[in-house]
């Protein structure tokens, strides 16, 4: 199902096609929202291209500072451009979700590592080393 896109603005100088391409689908405001599916479905990209779309995604938000929101309620399950605080309330609430459920998933894996080994081995992560701990 491919359909036109509107040109809310003009490519950004700089900005790789398919990045611009992917953002011009994100529809605006949660009410809006359309599963990541959707998009690529919407821009002909096959399903096992979901990694590359996913981290275009992080490139528009963290090299071209858009306002690019998610939500995993029922009502707005998907991707948006966010509009207004509530847009971003519900984007923060989703990613905080996501980012506990992810702690609490790598300790249980360092639990169940230490376990089967007799480790102690913790969560800290130290960027000078590029290397996760012991606790002593």
């Amino acid at each position: 199902m491919q359909e036109e896109l509107s040109n809310r603005q003009e490519r950004p100088e700089g900005m790789p096609y398919l990045h611009w391409r992917v953002l011009e689908a994100i529809p605006q405001g949660k009410e809006n929202s359309i599963p990541i599916a959707y998009l690529m479905e919407k821009l002909a990209i096959s399903q096992l291209d979901r990694r590359k779309v996913n981290n275009i995604i992080n490139d528009l938000i963290n090299d071209y500072n858009c306002a690019i929101g998610t939500s995993s309620q029922k009502e707005t399950r998907g991707i948006f451009l966010i509009e207004d605080e509530r847009d971003l309330t519900l984007s923060l609430r989703t990613l905080h979700t996501r980012a506990i459920s992810n702690l609490d998933r790598g300790r249980k894996i360092v639990e169940n590592f230490n376990n089967k080994y007799q480790l102690n081995m913790d969560l800290s992560y130290s960027e000078d080393t590029e290397d996760f701990g012991y606790l002593d």
